[in-house]
């Protein structure tokens, strides 16, 4: 009986298949596919590194130039002030500063100030951050900006309501009506020497803004310190503003002119509190004139108006209204029209302070020509609803 095929006859056995590696070359196929992988990987994660890096310095480069611009923009007056920039420390030309350090690289800053052409008034800046990355590739940032050249205390103010501009308190821990340039004395005080004052000081309770009558041997606002502090026990309310001009126009002028008015050269003012209460004087107020030729004209004045402390409660008060001087200089009369007189505009409608509790600033006037000879001139915007401006001297 034979065997069937396939089955090995007894007492052999079977013949084996000779290798041939398949298993090996398919290893080494894979081994290669996961290198390549790696690599790429690897290239992804420096890469991602790299882009990483640079956003980073990226960051930090802008926010050195806003550092800059608003250094610039923060400004605190026209022309001179004991701390912080002024307007005119922003000088035309480039300025390029030392080397900056940042986390993973050296920063270069250059500040580049140009004057606007007339009409405008104002200056154009821009700052430059450069840095090289880790490949000393070199990357560059640019902020642009327009900073108008109007005084800090004039923005925004011909909107505060005619009442002042309330009561509250800045982020310095002190009563807004209290003069920005005012020194921190310590102790809840803040001291300010007016304009032309001599050795006048005044002493704010920087919660009520209260003043406190001094004199001092400090020559500036900046040197005020209790050292040089001779105090009494007479007590005041702030009233403060602006004086802006549009008398030089040789027309009646707009409204829009009246909230924007041209840089005409500022009058020699006087500015009186005629106070009817608590006390029956008129009390002289301290100006100063502010004048950049083409780019902003102003007064800005400053009143201590005397008030009896009996009590706290209810805080001090006085009543009175403010007058212009000297009387050459304006108009009696709302007819006139003499081109050689001023008429005065308020930029809120109460003329009179009544039973007034608290330090009142942004109290602002427009100065207008009387007429051009032949017409008079009026307050523009008197019959606007509300007006935008209401006459003040003469009132009728």
């Amino acid at each position: 009986m034979t065997m069937q095929q396939g089955l090995h006859r007894p007492g052999h056995l079977p013949q084996r298949r000779a290798a041939r590696g398949v298993s090996l070359v398919e290893a080494l196929v894979a081994l290669a596919a996961m290198a390549i992988g790696l690599l790429g990987l690897v290239g992804v994660q420096s890469s991602l590194r790299s882009n990483s890096d640079i956003a980073k310095q990226r960051t930090e480069a802008v926010r050195l130039a806003q550092e800059a611009i608003e250094e610039w923009r923060a400004f605190v007056a026209m022309t001179s002030a004991p701390d912080g920039v002024v307007w005119t420390d922003i000088t035309p030309g480039t300025l390029t500063e030392a080397p900056i350090p940042g986390s993973n690289t050296e920063f270069t800053r250059s500040r580049t100030v140009t004057e606007l052409a007339a009409p405008m008034s104002g200056k154009s800046l821009h700052v430059d951050v450069g840095w090289a990355d880790r490949q000393g590739e070199a990357h560059n940032v640019r902020l642009s900006t327009f900073v108008a050249g109007i005084a800090p205390g004039l923005a925004m103010t011909l909107g505060v309501p005619g009442d002042g501009d309330g009561g509250g308190t800045l982020p310095q821990g002190r009563h807004r009506a209290i003069p920005p340039q005012a020194k921190d004395i310590g102790g809840g005080r803040s001291g300010f020497m007016p304009p032309d004052g001599g050795n006048v000081a005044w002493m704010f309770d920087n919660l009520s803004g209260l003043i406190t009558f001094c004199t001092t041997t400090a020559a500036s606002t900046a040197d005020l310190a209790d050292a040089n502090l001779t105090c009494t026990n007479d007590r005041a309310q702030l009233l403060s503003g602006f004086v802006r001009y549009a008398y030089a126009l040789g027309a009646q002028p707009t409204d829009a002119e009246a909230l924007d008015p041209p840089p005409d050269l500022p009058l020699p003012l006087q500015v009186l509190v005629q106070q009817t209460s608590p006390l029956t004087q008129s009390v002289a107020c301290f100006v100063e004139p502010v004048y950049v030729p083409g780019i902003v004209s102003y007064t800005a004045y400053y009143c201590a108006v005397p008030v009896l402390v009996i009590n706290p409660t209810p805080p001090p008060a006085w009543s009175g209204t403010v007058v212009f001087g000297p009387a050459a200089y304006f108009a009696t009369t709302l007819s006139e029209f003499d081109s050689n007189l001023h008429k005065v505009c308020r930029y809120f409608a109460n003329a009179t302070y009544t039973g007034t509790n608290r330090p009142l600033a942004n109290q602002n006037y427009l100065v207008i020509g009387a007429g051009n000879g032949i017409t008079p001139f009026v307050c523009p915007g008197t019959a606007n609803t509300p007006p935008t401006t209401y006459p003040h001297q003469p009132s009728s």
